[in-house]
C-alpha cells in the first residue's frame, strides 16, 4: 500500500525546486557583485552598465516573488510577504536604492531557501514512515509462493518474509524465529526476538531470520497505515497558538500597510521632513514588518514536535493536542496492560459443584478464543491447557461480550457465563466460595451454578514506576489508577507504585469518575488506558493516551496520543518533547515580535535602513526556523528517553 501524505507531497516539491532556486541565487548574487564593481569603477565599463546588472540580479532574484504578489491580487489576497517585498523594492527603485532593492531580494530568497530547507529536513520522519510501507509481499499458496500487492492481502493469507524484509500487514508468527528491528514502529532501539504465536505489526523488519506470518489485518488497516493517517491528520491540523498566528497574520499586514502610509504621509505634511525622507522609511517599516518569522516558524515548530514524537513511537493526532499535553497537571490510569503487562500466567483453578475439570476447559476455551480481553488472550496462548484436552473444542451457539464484565455464550445447549467477579458476584448475585481473592480472576458459571475460578499473576511494566516517579517530581500531582479488576488486585499494583486506586469499574463507572475530577478543579487531565473500556474515558479526557502495540481498535479510534511500544515511561518522553515544543513557540514569537518592534521603532526614527531591515527581517525568521530544528535535533535519535 503506497500513501503519500500532502506534507510528503509538499517536501518532494520543495526538493525539486532547491536546485533550480539555488542557481537563480547565485546567478543573482554574481550579477549584483558585478552591478556593484561597475558603480565603483563606472569609467571602465560602458554608461548604465551597472543599472542593467542590477535590475537583472532584482529580476532573477525576485521574479518569483513579483509573480506571486501578481496571482495574489488577482484572487483578492493583498496582504502577505510577496506584496510588501514587492512594494518595498518598487518603491526603491522609485527612490533611485536600486542596490538595495536588489539586496532586499537577494537576502529573502537566501532566507527562504534556507527556510525550505529546514522544512524539508523537519518532514523527513514522515517519508521514514512511509518506507516502512511496503508495496509488495510474497505469499504462501499450494502452487508454491508468488508475490502480490501489499493491498491484495486478506485475514489468513500466509505472508513469507526473509532476512532484511518487512513486515507487509499485521499478523502472528506461525513458523520460524528471528529478530525484529521494531524502532520506526515503536521507538525500541533492541532488536525484538519474535518465535510462533508472536504477535508482529507491518514495518517491522526482519534483521536475522526467515518467518511465515498469519496476516490478521488488511493492510489497509495496519499498523503503519494507522501510523501515516494520525501524522497526515495532525499535521492538518493547527493548534490554539498556531491559530492565533494565522489570525494575527491576517489583521496584521493590513494594519503594517497603513502604518507605512501614514509614515510615508503625515510627517511631510506636518513639516516634518522631506516626502522622500519619509517615503524611504515607511518602505523601511514596510520590509521589517514582514510577518514571515511567524508564520513559517510556529507552524513549524508543532510539526517539529509531532515529527520527533513519532521518532519515538509516539503519535500526536495534532498541534493542539501537543498543547493539551504540555499543561497535564494530573494522570489517571488503567491498570491492566497500561501499568502492567497484561501478560497473565495461570497461577490456579478451583473447581465448584462438581464439575469436572475437562468440562471446564473447554467450554471456557472455546468462549473466551473470540474475547480480546487479556485474561481471555493468556487462557487460550495457554498450550499445557490445550494439551490436556482430548478432543476439539465445541462450537459456539451464541456469544456475546460485555465491555468491563465479561461474556455470555450458549455452548452444546449449556448456559455460559465467564467474567469479573463484580458482574457475577454483586450484579448478578452469584456465590463463589474462594479462597483465591485479590488475584486477577476469570469466573465461570455454568446454567447458572458457579462452576469455576481461574486466577491469575501479573507484573508491573518496567516503565511504570519510574514515569510515576518522575511525574511527582515534575510536580503533577493527583495520580491515580481507574481499573475494573477485583479491589485486592487493584490494590496491590496501587501500593506498590504509591496511588490513589478504584476498583470494580464498569466503562460508565471510569467515565463518571473522570467528569468528578474534571469538575473538581482546572487541571488537564490526561487518561492512559488499552482496552475497549477505556475508550469513552480516553475521548472524555482532556488527553486521552493509549498504548498501541496491543491496544484496542477502539481505544486507538479515542486517543489524542498513542505510544506504539507500550512502555508507559514513553509518556514522559511525549510530555517533554510537548513542553519542549511550547517553549520553542513562545520563543519564536517574543523573537519575532521583539526584534522587529525594536527595528521598526528604529526604522521611523531613521537609525536604520532597507539593508538593516531586510538582514534582520531574514535573519530573524532564519533564527526562529533553526530554534524549531531544535525539537527534532534534540530528539533525532530513536528510543530516547529524557531523565
Amino acid at each position: 500500500m503506497k500513501i503519500t501524505t500532502p506534507e510528503v507531497r509538499l517536501s518532494s516539491s520543495i526538493l525539486q525546486n532547491i536546485k533550480g532556486k539555488t542557481l537563480e541565487i547565485l546567478f543573482g548574487l554574481a550579477l549584483f557583485l558585478a552591478g556593484i564593481v561597475a558603480g565603483i569603477w563606472l569609467e571602465l565599463w560602458p554608461a548604465g552598465f551597472n543599472f542593467i546588472l542590477l535590475t537583472a540580479a532584482y529580476l532573477l532574484t525576485g521574479w518569483r516573488i513579483i509573480r506571486q504578489a501578481g496571482i495574489n491580487i488577482s484572487r483578492g489576497k493583498f496582504f502577505d510577504e510577496n506584496f510588501l517585498m514587492t512594494v518595498a523594492t518598487l518603491g526603491a527603485f522609485a527612490l533611485g536604492e536600486i542596490p538595495e532593492a536588489v539586496t532586499v531580494m537577494l537576502f529573502y530568497r537566501i532566507g527562504d531557501y534556507f527556510q525550505n530547507r529546514a522544512v524539508s529536513y523537519s518532514k523527513s520522519s514522515i517519508r521514514n514512515l512511509l518506507e516502512m510501507n511496503p508495496d509488495r509481499a510474497k505469499i504462501k499458496t499450494d502452487d508454491g509462493i508468488r508475490e502480490i500487492s501489499a493491498d491484495n492481502l486478506e485475514t489468513g493469507d500466509l505472508a513469507v518474509i526473509g532476512c532484511g524484509e518487512r513486515i507487509p500487514a499485521d499478523g502472528k508468527v506461525v513458523k520460524g524465529r528471528a529478530n525484529l528491528d521494531t524502532s520506526a514502529l515503536t521507538g525500541e532501539s533492541d532488536p525484538q526476538p519474535v518465535a510462533p504465536g508472536s504477535q508482529v505489526k507491518s514495518g517491522m523488519l526482519s534483521l536475522d531470520g526467515s518467518l511465515e506470518v498469519e496476516i490478521q489485518q488488511r493492510s489497509r488497516d495496519s499498523a503503519v497505515a494507522r501510523i501515516i493517517k494520525l501524522v497526515e491528520e495532525a499535521a492538518a491540523r493547527k493548534g490554539k497558538t498556531e491559530k492565533f498566528i494565522t489570525r494575527i497574520a491576517r489583521y496584521y499586514t493590513p494594519l503594517v500597510m497603513a502604518l507605512a502610509v501614514l509614515t510615508a504621509l503625515l510627517p511631510p505634511l506636518l513639516a516634518q521632513g522631506s516626502w522622500q525622507t519619509w517615503f524611504y522609511r515607511s518602505l523601511v517599516f514596510l520590509v521589517i514588518s514582514c510577518p514571515c518569522a511567524l508564520v513559517i516558524s510556529i507552524p513549524l515548530s508543532f510539526f517539529g514536535g509531532i515529527g520527533a514524537s513519532a521518532r519515538q513511537g509516539i503519535l500526536i493526532s495534532g498541534s493542539d493536542f501537543i498543547e493539551k499535553f504540555a499543561k497535564i497537571k494530573r494522570v489517571i490510569y488503567d491498570k491492566t496492560g497500561t501499568l502492567t503487562r497484561g501478560e497473565f500466567e495461570l497461577a490456579g483453578i478451583e473447581c465448584f459443584n462438581d464439575f469436572a475439570r475437562e468440562d471446564i476447559l473447554r467450554y471456557l476455551l472455546a468462549a473466551e478464543q473470540y474475547s480480546s480481553h487479556p485474561l481471555a488472550r493468556s487462557l487460550c496462548e495457554n498450550k499445557n491447557l490445550r494439551k490436556e484436552l482430548e478432543e476439539e473444542l465445541p462450537e459456539v451457539d451464541y456469544l456475546e461480550e460485555k465491555p468491563g464484565q465479561g461474556l455470555e455464550a450458549k455452548i452444546e445447549g449449556e448456559k455460559i457465563l465467564a467474567g469479573n467477579r463484580h458482574w457475577l458476584e454483586q450484579d448478578l448475585g452469584y456465590d463463589f466460595p474462594s479462597s483465591a481473592r485479590g488475584k486477577a480472576e476469570i469466573l465461570l458459571v455454568i446454567n447458572d451454578r458457579p462452576a469455576a475460578l481461574l486466577y491469575f499473576t501479573d507484573a508491573l511494566k518496567s516503565g511504570a514506576e519510574k514515569l510515576i516517579t518522575a511525574l511527582k517530581s515534575a510536580g503533577i500531582t493527583g495520580q491515580a489508577i481507574l481499573s475494573g479488576d477485583n479491589q485486592h488486585s487493584v490494590q496491590e499494583v496501587a501500593s506498590s507504585l504509591d496511588l490513589a486506586y478504584y476498583s470494580d469499574l464498569m466503562p460508565e463507572d471510569k467515565l463518571s469518575l473522570l467528569e468528578k475530577f474534571l469538575e473538581e478543579g482546572d487541571a488537564a487531565i490526561a487518561y492512559l488506558g488499552d482496552g475497549i473500556n477505556d475508550a469513552p474515558v480516553l475521548a472524555r479526557a482532556d488527553l486521552g493516551v493509549a498504548m498501541g502495540g496491543f491496544g484496542s481498535d477502539a481505544a486507538l479510534e479515542a486517543a489524542d496520543v498513542v505510544i506504539m511500544n507500550d512502555d508507559p515511561g514513553q509518556f514522559l518522553t511525549g510530555l517533554n518533547i510537548a513542553r519542549m515544543t511550547m517553549r520553542v513557540v513562545w520563543q519564536n514569537i517574543v523573537l519575532a515580535l521583539g526584534i522587529k518592534a525594536l527595528i521598526m521603532l528604529a526604522g521611523f526614527l531613521g537609525f536604520t535602513n532597507l539593508w538593516l531591515a531586510v538582514f534582520a527581517d531574514v535573519g530573524v525568521t532564519i533564527l526562529a526556523v533553526f530554534n524549531s530544528l531544535r525539537i527534532i535535533w534534540r530528539y533525532r535519535q530513536r528510543g530516547e528517553h529524557l531523565d
